[in-house]
């Protein structure tokens, strides 16, 4: 199901604001002016703890709103990286100026998606948005595919690079000054639906990082045991959780 020009013209103001530092306050307000959005449902305590968790990515609670003259829903979703010195300690041998373009791949591919706590109905249009720190690594919206999508959420996987800092010392074999962009150091992803159904409806996400030889080897998303993902090592792999979204009470 690719992204709809709506779900993406959404998903371009979320990104928008979200790069210039606006609070999720000032968002909410945002997509209420300009595509009549309401931010729906009460904030719930606790969440999913990861499996395996990392302290250099940040996951925002997730978001659902409606849109009343539609008659439809979106559920939105955003993950932050914080350390790119981190990430640099995940990059691949080899990867110099001369190879940034071809070679500077961090092992296999990421993801990131998520689930809600029951089945939704009237699945649309999905928007992921990628970009990194500086002007290396801009905004798009094609850097990863949907791996799958149905009444339960959604979930993405592409390959993230890095980019070495740029010296005339850096025309070797690797990258000696370091690492300076990683192309999904930050993300946000959409979905649209039309029904959420009967009673108390949150979304919860989830990312996956790889390096090295690791990979994702399988994801499942399915109601009740949500977004799952395999993951071929731990040692150069890790996943991590958001806690869950605002609740929608329907009915």
């Amino acid at each position: 199901m690719a992204a709809d020009q709506r779900a993406e013209d959404i998903n371009k103001v979320i990104v928008g604001l979200t790069q210039a530092g606006k609070s999720q306050a000032q968002i909410d307000s945002a997509l209420k002016a300009q595509f009549g959005l309401d931010s729906v449902g009460s904030a719930q305590a606790g969440g999913v703890s990861p499996m395996s968790s990392s302290g250099n990515i940040s996951l925002p609670t997730p978001s659902i709103y409606r849109d009343a003259c539609a008659s439809s829903y979106y559920a939105s979703a955003k993950w932050d990286f914080t350390s790119m010195s981190a990430l640099s300690s995940d990059a691949p041998v080899g990867c110099s100026v001369v190879m940034q373009n071809v070679a500077c791949t961090m092992g296999n591919e990421d993801g990131f998606g998520f689930s809600f706590n029951r089945n939704v109905s009237g699945v649309g249009a999905s928007s992921l948005a990628t970009w990194g720190i500086t002007s290396f690594y801009p905004t798009v919206y094609n850097r990863a595919d949907i791996w799958v999508e149905n009444a339960d959420g959604t979930f993405y996987s592409g390959q993230d690079k890095v980019h070495c800092k740029n010296s005339s010392t850096n025309g070797g074999a690797a990258c000696v000054t370091g690492y300076d962009d990683y192309s999904f150091y930050h993300g946000s992803l959409l979905y649209s639906f039309t029904n959420p159904g009967c009673g108390g409806l949150q979304a919860w996400s989830r990312y996956a990082h790889t390096w090295s030889s690791a990979s994702i080897t399988g994801v499942s998303l399915s109601y009740p045991a949500g977004l799952s993902i395999s993951l071929s090592s731990t040692s150069n792999a890790w996943q991590k959780g958001s806690s869950g979204s605002n609740q929608v009470t329907i009915c």
